[in-house]
């Protein structure tokens, strides 16, 4: 039999979520992730969750600390499902999918350079049996030079499952994870741009009748933080008449460096000639900063500040912007005045070359009645004779 591997990540929003093979939708999740796989064979149901730390129970795994720092910490796999099956357990870097902006996770096959390479479990494999769950230890070696801000990344169980594709036995990797997110202790900095901002003017069939202006921009995280974007596209024409206005979704989790491809489309928007198209994004912190710690197990004096100060509290979240001008005319009404322009110039030209012909036969009809007077003019001595 002839086997075609082929990988499926299946991550979403907070971080992970798996679809089962015979299914055709995703869950999302903002906490521990359940999955089932298997199409005609008994399902492999499985959960990845945070081990409880000193304040309780966990949905992510949510750190503060300085360069060159250690944490050690447990993350925990459930086999909840009715036959046994082997996980694969891994840390992989988080990233923004750039077409919808959600997370998601590096392909299991691309090296991870940052905060999944940072993190290493002790074991690469699980075996679990039927309603049993494994503790696996982990270690999370923050380097010297690691630069500040945030850092994400997820660790994840998958399992490899055979499906049938078109008369073939497929492989299909599907992963389940847990969020890791990290503040590295330095100077942090809120900056968003608008990259790469284009429109066009899509005018209607009806020369009288508004079009529409596509819009098509990215959101770029220049920062070294998690931002949450706010986004607004407002278009205006000649001496400021408000031609429209549009709010896309907001993008939620924009890790630094990861950006975002907006495409949005505003109907109504009048045909004036000119169109002034500006993108308005409105950054705001994402998720909580923890206190500074290396042991999550520890359970912390109660000191006056703790949990109490954000540490982005004191940041300056400025709005990023950019304009861009479409030409806004509906090519239907223009070719229709210059139809009306063309009629008034045959009309006009006719009527002129009418009254120059009318005039010219008025000249002539004169001139040949002169010349048909003048011999009889002649016999008479009306006029001397030539």
């Amino acid at each position: 039999m002839r086997f075609i591997t082929a990988s499926l990540s299946l991550c979403a929003a907070l971080l992970l979520a798996a679809v089962p093979i015979a299914a055709a939708s995703a869950a999302a999740s903002t906490g521990p992730v359940t999955s089932v796989a298997g199409a005609t064979a008994a399902p492999i149901t499985w959960s990845v969750k945070p081990s409880d730390d000193s304040h309780g129970p966990r949905t992510a795994f949510n750190y503060a600390t300085d360069p060159g720092s250690q944490i050690n910490d447990t993350v925990i796999v459930v086999n909840s499902g009715t036959v046994a099956s082997d996980f694969a357990v891994y840390a992989a870097d988080a990233i923004n999918d750039r077409e919808t902006g959600n997370l998601t996770l590096v392909p299991r096959a691309s090296k991870s350079i940052d905060l999944g390479a940072w993190v290493k479990t002790n074991t690469a494999s699980v075996h679990l049996e039927p309603g049993t769950q494994a503790a696996i230890p982990f270690t999370m070696l923050v380097p010297s030079d690691a630069s500040p801000g945030d850092h994400s990344a997820g660790i994840v169980a998958s399992s490899t499952t055979p499906a049938q594709s078109k008369g073939q036995t497929v492989l299909v990797d599907q992963r389940v994870g847990v969020r890791i997110s990290l503040r590295v202790s330095g100077p942090v900095v809120p900056r968003l741009a608008a990259a790469g901002f284009v429109t066009g003017f899509t005018p209607s069939l009806n020369p009288f009748a508004p079009g529409t202006i596509d819009v098509d921009y990215s959101v770029a995280n220049r920062g070294n933080i998690r931002l949450d974007v706010g986004q607004k596209v407002d278009v205006v024409g000649p001496f400021g008449i408000h031609l429209g206005l549009v709010s896309p979704p907001t993008i939620h989790d924009l890790l630094p460096g990861q950006s975002a491809h907006i495409i949005t489309r505003m109907s109504g928007v009048g045909a004036l000639v000119l169109a002034w198209s500006t993108v308005k994004l409105t950054p705001s912190p994402n998720g909580v900063v923890p206190p500074k710690s290396t042991d999550p197990q520890a359970k912390a004096a109660p000191s006056a500040t703790d949990e109490k100060i954000d540490p982005n509290a004191d940041l300056a979240f400025t709005p990023a912007s950019s304009t861009t001008l479409t030409v806004a005319i509906t090519w239907t009404l223009l070719a229709l005045l210059a139809l009306v322009a063309l009629l008034v110039f045959v009309v006009s030209r006719y009527v002129r070359n009418t009254r120059t012909q009318f005039y010219a036969a008025i000249d002539l009809a004169a001139a040949e009645a002169r010349d048909s007077l003048l011999p009889d003019a002649e016999l008479t001595g009306a006029v001397a004779p030539r």
